[in-house]
Formats: C-alpha cells, sequence, structure tokens
C-alpha cells in the first residue's frame, strides 16, 4: 500500500480556503487486529454493490452482488486478553446472507434505534444497529429488508431459542407505480410474496436510498428511487404497519435522480442533482435551493446541532437549515482540480472522559493525478487537523480507541488488492501543543473546555504571557482573569508586581478578584494600602463610598481606613455594604452613639432579618444597656417578639439576652422578664417551662408586688426554698407568707407575723383556715401563748382568741389557765365569762345524762314485768289468719308470744331467724337495752370496742340502739 502524508500538502490546502493546519492525528504502523485482513480482502475480491462500503455509528457495511452482507466493527481489546500486547484495537468482519436468490441489493441504511434493547458489554463495544437493506425482487419490485445486527450477541443455537448477530425483523414490499392509485391501495407491508410482474411494469425502479427518522420526532421511514420518486412511510414501520397510507412526496422524475436522504433535528433533507429540499412536519417537500443540486450525499451535523445538514455544492461545504434555508459556507477545495467524492462525520470516542471529537472526513478526487485525498476538518475551530493522498479511499470510519479506520486501494500496478490503514488521535496534550505552536491559543483553549482545569488555565496563563510581550496589556489582564479560580493568584501577583509598567494591570487584577468573590485579606490589604502608600486618601473615600462598584473585604477596608483616621468613611462602607457587625462596632465602640446604634437595631432594615438582629443584640446588648437602658430594653422585647413570631426563639437566646443585664439593672431585667412571661404569649410558651427563668424573675423583682405577681402566675415554677429565701431576706411579707402557706406550713405563717407584724388576727385566720385538726392544740397554745406575752397586754386580742380557742373546744379550760398563768400581769377577772360559760355547760350535759338513767329504769321495770307474765300464765293463739300472706291458718303454723302467727312456708320466705318477723326489731331494741344496762353495771363500751374483731361493727351496733348520742 502507498499512502503519503505531506505537512506541505495539508499546509497549501489549508491556506487557500482559510483554515489553519495542524496535526492531530498519526499514521499509526502497528495494524487492527482481528479480521482487518478479511476485510481488505473482501473489498479486493467481491464485486460490491455501488454505494458501499457505508460507514455508520462503528460499523462499516458491505453489500456484494450474491446478496450478501458483511459487517465489520471494533472494539478495545478485552483485559487480559492475549495477542498484540493488548495495545491495538481490534477488527472483527461478519457475513450474513441478507437477501433471497434472484434478488439483488441496491443500497443499504445503518440506523442506531434506540428502543432495541442494547447488550454493551463495555464501553468501547459497538451497540446494536438496524440495516435497512434495500433490494429488487426478480420480478423487478423494490423491497425493503429490516435487518437486525447485534455484534455482542454470538452464533448458538438451543432447544427453543437462537441468538445469532443478523436477525430479519420484517419486509416492506414498496409500490409498484406511483401513478396508478389502486396500486397504493394494494401497498403491503407484509412479509407476503407477489409474483407474476413484469419488472418493465415497475416505473419506480429499484430503491436507491433509503433514511430514517430519530426520536423524539414521530417515527418514519423516507425512501428514494432510482426513478428520483420519494415515498415516506409514516409509523414505526419496522415494527408495525405504517400509520395510514404512504405519502408520495415527489413524482417520478429520471431528469433529476434523487442523490441522497437524511434525517437532523426533527425533519428529512433530500438533494437531487439540481436542488436541495426539506420535508416539512406536514409531510410538503420544500425546495431550500432550487438552484443547484449536490451529487454527493447530504450528512447531518451531530447531536445537538438541530435540523441542520451539510451539502456539497460546487467543492464547498453549505449548511442548509430546515428553518432558515441556506446558511455558512465552508470551502475545502484546493485548486479546483479535485471533486468531493464523500463527507462523512467521524466521532471519535474519548480515551478517558469527555464528548466525542466531532471530526469532518472529506474525501475528494484529482482527476488529473487519478489519487484521492482524505483530509480531516475540524469545522468548529476552522481547522485542518490531517491531509493523506491514497490512491483511492474507499471507506473512512471511526473506530475504538480514538482511531480512524481508512479502506483504501494500495495502488500497485502488479495488482489491485484493498488495505486498511490506521490513523490514530493524539493525545489531548499533545494536540494542545500542536495549536500553542502555532499560537492558536484561542482554539486550545476552546479545544480543552471549561472542564480541563488546571489544563485550561496554563493555556490561559501563556497566552496571558504572549500577550503581554506584545504590549496587548488589556487582553493579558483578559486571560490573567481568565485563570482566576484555577490558578495560584501569587503567580499573576507576582508577573505584575515584577514590571513597573504593569501598576495599573496589578490593581485591576486585584479588583477583578473581589468582583469574583475569591480575593483573601491580603488581597484587599494590598489594594488599599497601595491607594493608602499614595496618600490619595480622597480616592480611596471615593473607591469605598460607590463611585466604583467593588466588593471587597470590608473587614480589611474598614480596619484600614480606621487606621487612616477615616472612621465616617469606614462606617458607610460598612453601611452600604450590609456588614452589621462592623457597623455596630463603629458605632457603639469608636463614636460611642448608643442612640444611633440602637436606632439601627429596631429599624425596619433589621426587622425584616430577626435572626441577625438577635445576634447583633447578643453581641452589642451589654454596652447599649449601660448606656442607654431603657430603650435597649425596649429593644430587646422587641427582638424576643419577633424571634417568637418566626418561631426562631428557644430558651437559651431569652437565657442569653438576660445576662446582658449588670447587676445594677434589676429593675429593667425585671421589665424584661415580665414581657417574656406575662405579656407575649409566644415567648412564654418558649420558656414557661423552665424553672431557671422563673426564679430569675423573682430575684428580679423590685419589690413585692411584683414578686407576689410572680409566684401566683399559673404557670410559675418559681423553687420554694430558693423564693423564701429571697423573700425572707428582702422582708416580704405577703410572698413569705405566700409561699408558707403553698407548703401548708400554719406555724411558719405565724412565726412570720409573730417577728414582724404582730397581727392576732391574721394569726388567728391562719389557724382556722390552714391548721389541721392534729396541730390545731399547738396552733392555738402558741397564739395565745404570744397574745397573753405582749407588753402591755392587749385584752380584746386575748379575748378574741378565748373566744375562738372555746368554739372550735381546741383545748380544756385547764390548758388555757395552763398558759395565761405565765403572765402574772393578766387579770382572772379576764377569763371569768369563759369559765362559767364551762360550768354551764357542764351541769347542762349532767342534767341530760340523769334524765336519761331514768327513762332507761322505767323501760327496764315495764320489760321485768311482761317476762314474769310470760313465764308463769299460758298463752291462748286465736289469730286465724297468717300475718305474712294473710291467708287463713293451716297446719303446718307457728305461733309467736307477741300473738303473731305465720304458715311455716311463709315464715321460712320471711326470715330464717327464731323471731318474729314483726317484731324483731323491737325484740332487738329490747335485748340491746338489756346489754345496755348490763354494761353499765360492768360492761364497758370500750372495752367491747378494744377486744372486738370488727370495731366499726361494734359501734355500728351502739349507735342503732341509739345508746350512742
Amino acid at each position: 500500500m502507498s499512502t503519503t502524508t505531506d505537512a506541505a500538502l495539508a499546509a497549501a490546502a489549508a491556506a487557500s480556503t482559510g483554515w489553519r493546519t495542524v496535526s492531530f492525528f498519526d499514521a499509526c504502523h502497528t495494524p487492527f487486529r482481528g479480521a482487518g485482513d478479511d476485510l481488505a480482502r473482501l473489498c479486493s475480491e467481491l464485486d460490491l454493490v455501488a454505494g458501499t462500503p457505508v460507514a455508520a455509528h462503528g460499523f462499516v457495511v458491505l453489500a456484494d452482488a450474491s446478496g450478501n452482507l458483511h459487517v465489520a466493527s471494533s472494539a478495545m481489546p478485552r483485559a487480559g486478553g492475549g495477542g498484540g500486547g493488548g495495545v491495538s484495537s481490534s477488527v472483527s468482519v461478519e457475513s450474513f446472507p441478507a437477501v433471497d436468490d434472484g434478488m439483488r441489493i441496491t443500497a443499504v441504511t445503518v440506523v442506531a434505534d434506540p428502543r432495541v434493547a442494547m447488550r454493551v458489554h463495555t464501553k468501547h463495544e459497538a451497540a446494536a444497529v438496524t440495516l435497512l437493506v434495500a433490494a429488487q425482487e426478480p420480478d423487478g419490485a423494490p423491497l425493503i429488508r429490516v435487518v437486525r445486527y447485534d455484534p455482542t450477541a454470538t452464533t448458538s443455537q438451543s432447544l427453543d431459542t437462537i441468538h445469532a448477530p443478523f436477525t430479519i425483523v420484517r419486509d416492506l414490499r414498496m409500490p409498484a407505480s406511483l401513478t396508478a392509485a389502486s396500486a397504493l391501495r394494494r401497498l403491503s407491508l407484509t412479509s407476503t410474496a407477489t409474483s407474476g410482474s413484469n419488472p418493465a411494469l415497475h416505473p419506480l425502479g429499484y430503491v436507491t436510498h433509503v433514511a430514517q427518522s430519530l426520536p423524539p420526532a414521530a417515527p418514519a421511514i423516507l425512501v428514494g428511487f432510482s426513478s428520483g420518486a420519494l415515498v415516506l412511510l409514516r409509523g414505526d414501520v419496522l415494527r408495525e404497519r405504517p400509520a395510514g397510507k404512504p405519502v408520495v412526496l415527489r413524482e417520478e422524475n429520471n431528469a433529476d435522480p434523487v442523490t441522497g436522504l437524511a434525517f437532523a433535528g426533527s425533519c428529512f433533507f433530500v438533494t437531487t442533482a439540481g436542488a436541495v429540499y426539506c420535508v416539512t412536519p406536514r409531510d410538503q417537500l420544500v425546495a431550500l435551493d432550487a438552484e443547484a443540486g449536490a451529487v454527493v450525499p447530504p450528512v447531518p451535523f451531530p447531536k445537538g446541532g438541530g435540523s441542520q445538514v451539510l451539502v456539497v455544492q460546487h467543492q464547498t461545504l453549505v449548511v442548509f437549515c430546515a428553518e432558515s434555508g441556506r446558511g455558512q459556507a465552508y470551502a475545502v477545495g484546493d485548486d479546483g482540480a479535485s471533486a468531493i467524492r464523500s463527507i462523512a462525520w467521524l466521532n471519535l470516542a474519548p480515551e478517558i472522559s469527555g464528548a466525542p471529537s466531532p471530526y469532518l472526513a472529506v474525501i475528494a478526487t484529482d482527476e488529473v493525478l487519478q489519487r484521492d485525498t482524505l483530509a480531516v476538518y475540524h469545522l468548529e475551530h476552522r481547522l485542518c487537523v490531517h491531509v493523506a493522498r491514497f490512491a483511492h479511499v474507499r471507506c473512512v470510519a471511526a473506530a475504538a480507541g480514538a482511531n480512524l479506520l481508512v479502506l483504501a486501494d494500495t495502488g500497485l500496478a502488479s495488482e489491485e488488492t484493498v488495505a486498511v490503514a490506521r490513523l490514530k488521535e493524539k493525545p489531548l496534550a499533545m494536540r494542545l501543543d500542536e495549536l500553542v505552536q502555532e499560537h492558536l491559543f484561542t482554539t486550545a483553549i476552546a479545544l480543552a473546555g471549561p472542564s480541563a482545569g488546571a489544563v485550561a488555565a496554563d493555556l490561559h496563563g501563556a497566552y496571558a504571557d504572549h500577550l503581554l510581550a506584545q504590549g496587548d496589556t488589556s487582553g493579558a489582564l483578559r486571560e490573567y482573569e481568565a485563570t482566576i479560580g484555577r490558578w495560584e493568584t501569587s503567580r499573576v501577583v507576582r508577573k505584575l508586581s515584577s514590571r513597573p509598567d504593569a501598576q495599573p494591570m496589578l490593581v485591576a487584577y486585584l479588583q477583578t478578584l473581589h468582583e469574583r468573590g475569591v480575593a483573601t485579606a491580603d488581597h484587599t490589604q494590598l489594594l488599599f494600602h497601595a491607594l493608602i502608600r499614595a496618600g490619595d486618601h480622597a480616592a480611596l473615600a471615593d473607591l469605598v463610598r460607590g463611585n466604583a462598584e467593588l466588593p471587597f473585604d470590608v473587614e480589611v477596608a474598614i480596619r484600614c481606613c480606621v487606621a487612616g483616621g477615616l472612621w465616617d468613611v469606614a462606617l458607610d462602607l460598612a453601611t452600604r455594604h450590609a456588614q452589621h457587625d462592623l457597623r455596630l462596632q463603629i458605632l457603639v465602640h469608636r463614636t460611642h452613639d448608643a442612640d444611633a446604634a440602637l436606632a439601627f437595631l429596631g429599624s425596619s432594615e433589621m426587622a425584616g432579618d430577626p435572626a441577625t438582629r438577635l445576634a447583633l443584640v447578643r453581641q452589642f446588648g451589654r454596652a447599649l444597656i449601660a448606656a442607654r437602658p431603657g430603650a435597649a430594653t425596649e429593644l430587646l422585647k422587641t427582638v424576643v417578639a419577633a424571634a417568637a413570631d418566626a418561631g426562631t426563639l428557644d430558651l437559651a437566646q431569652v437565657t442569653a439576652l438576660a445576662r446582658l443585664y449588670p447587676p445594677q439593672q434589676s429593675s429593667q431585667l425585671h421589665a424584661f422578664y415580665r414581657f417574656v412571661l406575662f405579656d407575649h404569649p409566644g415567648a412564654r410558651a418558649v420558656v414557661a417551662a423552665d424553672a431557671g427563668v422563673w426564679n430569675a424573675a423573682f430575684d428580679s423583682c423590685p419589690d413585692a408586688d411584683a414578686a407576689m405577681a410572680v409566684l401566683k402566675h399559673p404557670d410559675s415554677r418559681v423553687a420554694a426554698d430558693r423564693a423564701l429565701m429571697t423573700a425572707r431576706a428582702r422582708y416580704w411579707v405577703h410572698a413569705t407568707l405566700y409561699l408558707h402557706a403553698r407548703r401548708g406550713d400554719a406555724r411558719a405563717m405565724i412565726d412570720v407575723h409573730m417577728e414582724l407584724t404582730g397581727n392576732v388576727a391574721e394569726m388567728v385566720r391562719i389557724v382556722r383556715e390552714h391548721g389541721s385538726a392534729e396541730d390545731a392544740p399547738a396552733l392555738w397554745t402558741a397564739v395565745l401563748a404570744y397574745t397573753a406575752g405582749t407588753d402591755p397586754v392587749r385584752e380584746s386580742d386575748l379575748r378574741d382568741v378565748m373566744a375562738h380557742i372555746d368554739a372550735a373546744k381546741a383545748l380544756t379550760p385547764v390548758q388555757v389557765l395552763g398558759v395565761l398563768a405565765r403572765n402574772p400581769a393578766i387579770r382572772f377577772g379576764l377569763v371569768r365569762g369563759v369559765f362559767a360559760a364551762h360550768m354551764d355547760a357542764a351541769r347542762a350535759v349532767v342534767a341530760e345524762n340523769e334524765s336519761l338513767a331514768a327513762t332507761y329504769a322505767g323501760e327496764t321495770q315495764r320489760m321485768h314485768g311482761e317476762i314474769e307474765a310470760l313465764e308463769a300464765k299460758p298463752v291462748t293463739f286465736q289469730v286465724t289468719a297468717c300475718a305474712a300472706c294473710n291467708t287463713p291458718l293451716a297446719l303446718p303454723t307457728a305461733h309467736f308470744f307477741c300473738r303473731h302467727s305465720f304458715h311455716v312456708r311463709c315464715l321460712n320466705e320471711a326470715s330464717s331467724a327464731k323471731q318474729c318477723p314483726k317484731c324483731f326489731r323491737e325484740h332487738r331494741r329490747v335485748a340491746a337495752l338489756k346489754k345496755t344496762l348490763a354494761a353499765k353495771a360492768g360492761e364497758d363500751f370500750y372495752a367491747q370496742l378494744q377486744h372486738a374483731d370488727d370495731g366499726f361493727g361494734v359501734v355500728s351496733d351502739w349507735f342503732s340502739r341509739k345508746d350512742i348520742r
């Protein structure tokens, strides 16, 4: 094989058309592994169909006159695979009889079907594709056979399935003629064969071109015939019947044959010998260029290129768009002696990561030298990246591993053979070096891409150095700025600092650092110190006050301004840039303007950001409280209310705000706590459950009334012991009494009055309301002793206490006398009335007991008489009716001495006791009376109660007999 790659040839060709020449490919002497020689042999030995080989989607498809398909694909070697050291790609070739005997293949189209399940083992292996094989049947009828090819499948057969690389999906049979409407109605897209027709009756001819739509466009197939006719088949014709009748876009026109079909974006494009068309969504054929056509089929732009195709017209690549028609043109011919024969996109898979490289291969034939020139272009950057001459180029295809597979004739006179050449794309670093050597910095930067990181930064830096050397300071500054975020800024600072004439660039570069928010404090100091060293305070003030909108490190800027004595500038700087903490630092600690600080914190600007305001108040609140206690407390109330309403208030924040108050501001602290606990429900809901807040609020109370308000609040959680100590220490009587009352300590309450007030009436009230029955004697004794021990004795209080003791019967007269006897100054006349009343009451009790005893004696005497009569005299029972059921008596009967008679059955039903049911209650009372008399004779009630198992029963029994009153 004779192959020539001439740099001078490439440079001359590029210079004549405005392309910039670089070398991105090397001719690789290591051949493809695998069946590369088989592919070359097939091209040499077979009678190939016109239009093949076809290269698309990583495959090279050949069709021979015998109706066979030969598909070549490339893949990177698997890890651990043998042969060749695993350094080169491999080529595999598989063949398949695509049509039946008697048929001939007329065209082949390779279609990528995204809806077919792809079994891709690695990223270097090709995916399955669909081959649209156009053929002509023996009777001349056109046919499209759909063949699915999966390079990952293996030829194997099991009991029920066959897994093979090639699978015939279906046949699409085309109409015999477009002029016969009946023929269209008889159109069959099934696999049913037609026979008995004469080829002469098929004016459509054979299929020369086929194009298929791609998602998201509606599925359709456009078919071009040798007669120049065009037929559009709507619907997923690869698997289903078309939707409706075929659409005839163009009748037979042998004078203007179809030269190519393509689908791009959402439209079909058609080229003929005399025009360029597109098919609208309404299935109309619209001419984009009616003056000139194309011999070479159009090629759609790679994915993302929209509805655009490249069309070769007069040795020029012209972009046609479905919406705007003819567009940009690229001149690729050199001297006019070459005719472009083929163009194709070469999408090379990236070596490691990144997007594919969109190269365009242009094959042109020199009519004088009878040789082909293969030129590879990069349209986006207008680069000619490789030029080589061959005897005859059959096909160019992208292969795995960033390789180009070139199928070309060797050109030897002794034998006409075909060889497979391999072009290897250079690594990205080498391609960028090629561009930099040619001073194509912008192209190198674009080729590297924004994700190149340090590589792109180095390119921008090299470009900046190049521009700076040429005196283009503005361009150099622009490129230096492009390195921000990927280069160390110190590299640029050192370069610019070393050049006296680059000081304005240095300032501008530092300004850009601040604009992009990547400047550090050192950068800000460098920028500000440069202005301060120059003594241009006016310029510095103008810089920070807004004449130049320059974001920078405000803290450093303020430090510089303060160092220069520009406090007003620093304050204005902090205000404009919303540096609230710095602004307050100046107001509070520099200018000592507490009123301005409070006004700012209470402004609507800060009200819109309650969280920030709360943090600032916590930071500067202590100083503000010291300067303006009342105003600062009102501000704290506002802050707490805003935070509570926003749902951001918590216990820690309230505690932190309370700690801002110094000890001498307890009244303001209590006002703050009162607002939190009493006045604002939202704040109270946050802190009401915490005892610490309530304790602190109680400790901050300025007087007893405030303390009582805290203690009596329904949600109060004040610790009693702590509050009691505070209340006693501050002589808060009501609070102390309230706390003792909550604990139920009546004696302590009395002691408080004894120590602090001497109010006997309150002591009496406390004993009556809070003293228990067990504690009452001791409490009354204490009150009586205190009242009797006053000097002078307050007789009215003493009489009142004794009256209450007598009414409650808490102390006996003897106990009262014992207490009063401690003070010899008390006259007996003060207590004579009390003791006289006790004597009268005792006499009344004695008289009542004597009357009761006489009554019991009479009853006893009467009962004894009745008993003697019963024992000595007979009793005649003359009752004839039962006392229970009031029916005549009938034996057996029961008679009682009380003159009551019963049927035995009625007696059993009435009572099981041996007593008269009518008189047993009276009998029980009499028996009890006897027991009472016996008890008085020696049996004591208390003795019974002491020895009884059921004491409650004994008491109940005595009560039922009314022996206890």
